[in-house]
């Protein structure tokens, strides 16, 4: 999938971008964000955590990816 400049861009002749590969940020709108998980394992390390909505697919998601750090109890 690639990605072309802005149709006003286009229009008014002052395309500064080329064609290129999408980018994750272009999904989202936003930059992406790097997340430390050896940080948040040692957040979490030896706690009990509940997640709330936990039967819903966010909060399943999030029990799933809770069960992978050295938590004490995970309540979901």
């Amino acid at each position: 999938t690639l990605v072309v400049p802005e149709m006003e861009e286009l229009r008014g002749g002052e395309a500064k971008r080329s064609v290129r590969e999408i980018r994750i940020e272009d999904l989202l709108g936003r930059e992406e964000i790097h997340i430390n998980l050896d940080e948040i394992g040692n957040l979490l390390e030896g706690k009990t955590v509940l997640v709330t909505g936990a039967a819903g697919s966010i909060g399943s998601e999030i029990c799933r990816q809770l069960a992978h750090f050295p938590i004490k109890k995970l309540v979901c």
